[in-house]
């Protein structure tokens, strides 16, 4: 055990909690209206989240709240399934009551709530509440566990200059991470406007002057000019699970609709179908979806490292042309005037399912400069391309980096490492003697069978 500094003692939870219980183990039904029951979902990043929660009726709610009586000021942890997430209890919080996924802490006054909190987010606690959790499909912890954990106690008063210190370096990576989060939009902006100047001829404006060609040398052509044959599967029922090895299987349009051939979206096909061999999908192809919603109709890609084992489905289509028209097709279709055309040319009662025919897609029409400039084009969007993925890479290693710093700071905390000590700190073993004594001096219970003392309630 790492050796904590003079001052610091340890003491199990239940020795320094005055409630540690849990919420309901058979909650009242839902309603429509009523009062806020809210269980582990409704414990994110250190706060308590009023959304999507169990409504129940006020009757019902002051039984439930019989049990825990949560006030400001208590702790709450997460004990079965997501294990480990804690928040403490506002002044501004409206009154609300537990399923049994949530345990509650009122610390004694030894211990500050934020301190507490903060220690059931370190890396030393969640390792221990992963070791002693039970159960296989949903792990839990029971409370008498629990309250045999140990707590590293500092001084009181070094606890609060923890928790400011930690709230400080948390609200930094906090404005960090928000910063990390507009990435995304502003790197599917940038895609788009990289595609929409690809396709209007600006993208490649200094490239025609220096070679003395001329934006009219562009000419539209109809896909019906560039396809040399389309081909389907069958439409048939199948088992909703990816096939093995030894089996075959046909794709489900999201196989095709983020951008890159992803193997693990399809189906098993029935054990004594056979499909057509020209139906086998192969490294190389084009393939097409020509029924989803309004957004994604018309998402296609061309398949790297094709599976020997997927078919193509009634719903994704292989568009034969020649090799270098691929990537020219695949970018127009994606860039916002293409998507224009596909989203005018399906069909269909309902934005939730639209289709494109072989007939309408046959029909769009798209730019096609000359050879050398589509080459450029292509090579430019291509670059662009793989410098925003290293951007996509990057941020992902960033917000990592936040992740690890957060705990690097928790672990600093509850060692002793964060901020400085202070002699003049009243030790924390000089706290945990006046709480023996107080409770020595309470009246014993004298009652047989379970109870609940006055000054640590643990329900099993």
């Amino acid at each position: 055990m790492i050796e904590l500094p003079a001052g610091w003692e340890t003491a199990t939870l239940g020795s320094v909690s005055i409630k540690l219980v849990d919420g309901s183990h058979n909650p009242p039904a839902k309603r429509e209206s009523g009062r806020p029951m809210l269980s582990a979902r409704n414990i994110q990043n250190g706060r308590i989240v009023f959304s999507d929660y169990r409504l129940i009726d006020p009757g019902a709610f002051v039984s439930e709240d019989s049990r825990t009586r949560i006030s400001q000021g208590d702790v709450l942890l997460t004990i079965v399934g997501a294990l480990g997430r804690s928040a403490v209890v506002g002044s501004n919080n409206e009154p609300f009551t537990l399923q049994r996924s949530v345990a509650v802490i009122t610390p004694s006054a030894i211990l500050d709530s934020f301190y507490l909190s903060y220690y059931f987010r370190s890396p030393d606690f969640q390792e221990w509440i992963q070791e002693n959790a039970k159960g296989t499909a949903q792990k839990g912890l029971y409370l008498r566990k629990l309250a045999t954990s140990v707590v590293p106690i500092a001084p009181l008063s070094e606890q609060r200059r923890i928790v400011a210190k930690l709230d400080s370096l948390f609200e930094r990576t906090r404005r960090a991470r928000e910063e990390l989060s507009h990435i995304p939009r502003l790197i599917e902006n940038y895609k788009k406007a990289i595609l929409e100047a690809a396709f209007r001829g600006d993208l490649t404006r200094d490239w025609r002057d220096a070679h003395d060609v001329l934006v009219e040398s562009w000419s539209i052509r109809t896909l019906d000019t560039l396809l040399t044959g389309t081909r389907a599967g069958k439409n048939l029922r199948c088992e909703e699970r990816p096939p093995r090895e030894h089996e075959r299987g046909v794709v489900k349009v999201s196989a095709v609709t983020w951008g890159t051939f992803d193997t693990s979206q399809a189906k098993t096909l029935p054990a004594g179908f056979n499909p057509s061999p020209d139906t086998l999908i192969r490294s190389g192809d084009f393939l097409f979806s020509r029924a989803n919603t309004i957004d994604l109709v018309g998402a296609c890609v061309i398949v790297e490292n094709a599976p020997e084992n997927l078919y193509l489905s009634d719903k994704v289509l292989r568009l034969d042309m020649p090799n270098a028209a691929k990537p020219w097709v695949l970018w127009f279709l994606r860039c916002r005037q293409g998507r224009e055309l596909l989203e005018n040319a399906s069909t269909g009662n309902q934005l939730s399912m639209r289709n494109v025919s072989q007939s309408a897609l046959r029909a769009i029409a798209c730019p096609w400069p000359t050879a050398p400039e589509r080459h450029e084009i292509l090579r430019r969007i291509e670059s662009s391309m793989q410098a925003i993925e290293r951007i996509k890479s990057e941020q992902s290693v960033a917000a990592k980096l936040l992740d690890h710093f957060d705990q690097a700071n928790l672990v600093k905390a509850f060692r002793g490492e964060l901020v400085p000590q202070d002699p003049n700190d009243e030790p924390a073993s000089v706290l945990l003697e006046r709480i023996c004594a107080a409770r020595a001096e309470q009246p014993k219970n004298t009652r047989k069978g379970r109870g609940k003392t006055a000054n640590a309630r643990v329900a099993a």
